[in-house]
């Protein structure tokens, strides 16, 4: 989608309801999340926070707390991950959780069927998290050269 396909109000609008689903997904825990719980598709949003940043900017009202803020939600796209590998990343974290909260001795926790619910989990949650740290780094590097596009182009960007 091109940035300017859409106006400012409905980017707006799109940019405030992720950061709702964002901020519900924080508060619990519930990252890796799935793409299908977002609002729109990732592109439509990144799209959405672009159009919101270059708005901003050409207004003048683009501060350097806006645009931290834009670039935190920019950035948070990348804990949205497949539906599939979501749920598994949630069956990792619901059995570790479980496990820390089982008080036997770990020589029964081994046997329990968190164990092995970890255990077969582990690789695969584990490379969930490089795939989204490494997708967020790219995030981040967008977002900046497109802060940086922003203040070439003179339109008064922080």
């Amino acid at each position: 989608m091109d940035a300017h396909a859409i106006d400012p109000v409905t980017a707006q609008s799109l940019v405030a309801r992720y950061v709702a689903v964002v901020e519900e997904h924080t508060l619990h825990n519930a990252f890796p999340a799935s793409v299908t719980t977002l609002p729109a598709s990732k592109a439509a949003i990144k799209d959405a926070v672009r159009v919101v940043l270059i708005a901003l900017a050409h207004t003048n009202q683009l501060t350097t707390e806006l645009s931290a803020f834009l670039e935190d939600a920019f950035v948070a796209l990348a804990n949205y991950v497949d539906a599939e590998l979501a749920a598994l990343a949630a069956e990792h974290r619901r059995a570790s959780e479980s496990l820390e909260a089982d008080r036997r001795p770990p020589q029964e926790r081994i046997e329990s069927p968190g164990w092995a619910v970890v255990a077969r989990t582990s690789r695969l949650a584990g490379d969930i998290a490089r795939a989204s740290a490494d997708e967020a780094v790219a995030l981040r590097q967008e977002f900046r050269a497109l802060v940086a596009g922003t203040r070439e182009m003179g339109s008064g960007v922080i």
